[in-house]
């Protein structure tokens, strides 16, 4: 806070101090004399503060709060009201009742300057200079009555009043920010010091410097592991006798559409059947046709040699038929055990699948059994060395020196330093040789996987075969589709050669 601040706080609260000295002068029915003297000194203190609220920094506190202004200029006035009503008390005591008039005509004056600004203040201001007015105003009149009825004094003017002079009753107490007498106990004794904070975060530095070299070393090794495992993919050549399939999501998707479209492929065959049947009646109703086109009727020759136009156009339509109703057969024929399969439960279809034959692969199967162990010990190793990371990370996050720091006063902070590391080291040096050992089983799996060569060729041969039928399983899903709108497009054409044959047949039944 700068100095017209301080200097503003310092005279409101002398101010509001002189105000309870003139209550307790009024409570204690003081002589008026007294009081105005004491009412006229807290006009005085509250000018001194509008002057420094008329100030170049005060200004700025006044534009925050308006009211600051106002509220000061009304207490200044109801002051200097109440110093000039008592004034006028006094001079009436000594009978002096023009004087008492002029004090009185200036209390009047001050309450109607308050009452201007008081507006916009709260309540209680409001009463107080509500009840100056009426006090003032009561007195004014009665004792301007019984003047020019009785004393029939000269009323002066204001400036052949006699100036009151204040009585400052309080004063400022300084105290020292360093006294305990007055400040009682230090609040800030439990803080820490700056150079034992400055050691704390030093410590903390070589705490979080360790925890990043042990956490790197455990991401390389995880990677590392990953790596490998996805590169020789143990679990393949684990479950080798396993009676598990997995089925690809696309053969799945599959066989869920299939289960739904039941009947599909019997709608099929039975429309290819109804196909070959049309197509063996348009045969059937061509012979007839060419049977009367070998008649020798010279009165027809014109009518013979269109029917026989017509006739080798159907003949040669029934020809391109014929032949793609053989390639129709051909395609259900093929597609028709492949969409057998994908109807089929998933026992049966897992049971069709090609499998490994045990018959005819020679392993070491000891090599089989080291390789489950050596999984085991992984999995072993794994789970240890995330437990004991999060455990060295819960134990240096608890980890706090503060006290034996503040303990050394400073001194020796290198040796607390080594202290403190020093309950780390044994989970370090524990997460290393876990690091370190994962070497050892990698190179026993590297020896023990080779020992396996044969079974694992095996194991790659089946999985082609398998990615083979579960392709040509989809391949026949898709081909159906195209096959049933050949079907549909064949069917349409030998209903049109059919009905064309028909008015052949027709005419040379005419003829």
């Amino acid at each position: 806070m700068c100095s017209e601040i301080i200097a503003f706080c310092k005279n409101l609260m002398l101010a509001q101090a002189q105000e309870c000295m003139v209550e307790k002068s009024l409570l204690e029915r003081k002589r008026p004399s007294l009081v105005t003297k004491v009412a006229w000194e807290v006009s005085t203190l509250y000018q001194k503060a509008i002057d420094l609220l008329d100030s170049q920094i005060g200004s700025q506190v006044a534009k925050k709060n308006k009211n600051w202004q106002k509220f000061l200029q009304t207490k200044f006035h109801i002051y200097q009201c109440v110093a000039n009503y008592c004034q006028a008390l006094s001079s009436e005591e000594e009978t002096n009742y023009g004087q008492s008039i002029g004090y009185l005509q200036l209390s009047t004056d001050n309450i109607l300057a308050a009452s201007k600004v008081v507006k916009v203040l709260q309540p209680p201001l409001k009463n107080a200079v509500k009840y100056l007015t009426e006090l003032v105003q009561t007195k004014t009149q009665s004792a301007t009555q019984a003047n020019s009825q009785v004393y029939h004094q000269l009323v002066p003017q204001y400036a052949e009043l006699e100036e009151i002079t204040g009585a400052l009753l309080v004063k400022p107490i300084e105290f020292s920010t360093s006294d305990k007498s007055v400040l009682g106990t230090d609040i800030f004794c439990k803080l820490v010091p700056m150079s034992v904070l400055e050691s704390n975060s030093l410590y903390s530095e070589e705490k979080a410097n360790l925890l990043r070299s042990v956490c790197e070393s455990i991401q390389e090794k995880d990677r590392e592991l990953g790596e490998f495992l996805s590169r020789i993919d143990v679990d393949e050549v684990l479950s080798y006798n396993d009676n598990k399939v997995h089925i690809p999501s696309d053969v799945a998707a599959v066989r869920t559409e299939v289960s739904r479209e039941e009947g599909r492929v019997e709608g099929m065959e039975a429309l290819l059947q109804s196909v070959l049947q049309l197509s063996n009646q348009i045969h059937r109703k061509l012979d007839e046709v060419c049977m009367y086109l070998t008649r020798d009727s010279p009165e027809l020759a014109n009518q013979i040699v269109e029917f026989q136009s017509q006739a080798d156009k159907i003949d040669e339509y029934l020809l391109q038929g014929d032949k793609s109703n053989q390639e129709l057969q051909q395609v259900m024929k093929e597609l028709k055990p492949k969409l057998a399969l994908l109807t089929a439960t998933e026992q049966t279809f897992a049971n069709s699948l090609p499998k490994i034959d045990l018959m005819t692969v020679t392993f070491d199967e000891a090599a089989e059994s080291r390789l489950q162990l050596l999984m085991e010990k992984i999995q072993e190793m794994q789970t240890q060395r995330s437990a004991l990371e999060h455990q060295l990370r819960r134990d240096m996050d608890s980890d706090d020196i503060t006290n034996q720091l503040i303990a050394s006063n400073g001194s020796n902070r290198e040796e607390v330093f080594g202290m403190g590391m020093k309950k780390h080291k044994d989970a370090v040096a524990v997460i290393r040789q876990n690091c370190q050992a994962q070497d050892n089983i990698l190179k026993a799996m590297t020896e023990t996987n080779a020992s396996l060569a044969g079974l694992r060729k095996e194991l790659n041969s089946v999985r082609t075969e398998r990615e083979n039928v579960f392709k040509g399983l989809v391949e026949a899903w898709k081909r159906l589709g195209s096959t049933e709108e050949s079907l549909k497009d064949g069917k349409s054409d030998n209903n049109n050669n059919n009905n064309n044959n028909s008015n052949n047949n027709n005419r040379c039944l005419y003829l």
